[in-house]
């Protein structure tokens, strides 16, 4: 992910926010989520495609969105069903042409994939 300093940072466990609630959830928030390799690869890859057909400018802002939705994910686990038919299960959450694939785990929220609402999703996940 190229741009200014208003991008997510490249480290691949972030902290939540505490502007993040978990109130009305069934779970404890997560303090923290963890981007997998094909998630940060996915990541760069959108902010490299943003910044070709917009500008550096959006990219950076569409970056900071889906980090700020990884921090809301955080806050509220279990907002996502859980796709038992997935083997292992794993929760999906859009955010504008996007989808999120991550999992709850013990101590922290596993982010898998970041794809395009076009993409086929469950066959990324056997990549």
């Amino acid at each position: 992910m190229k741009g200014s300093e208003a991008a997510p940072r490249r480290s691949s466990t972030w902290k939540r926010s505490s502007r993040v609630s978990g109130r009305n959830m069934p779970r404890s928030p997560i303090e923290e989520y963890r981007l997998s390799p094909a998630a940060q690869i996915d990541l760069s890859g959108i902010w490299d495609y943003t910044a070709a057909m917009w500008s550096a400018d959006q990219a950076d802002a569409y970056l900071r969105g889906l980090g700020e939705k990884f921090e809301v994910l955080c806050g509220h686990p279990e907002i996502a069903r859980e796709r038992t038919e997935i083997d292992p299960p794993v929760r999906l959450q859009p955010y504008r042409s996007h989808l999120i694939i991550y999992r709850i785990e013990d101590d922290h929220l596993a982010i898998i994939r970041v794809v395009h609402n076009r993409q086929h999703w469950q066959a990324l996940l056997n990549e």
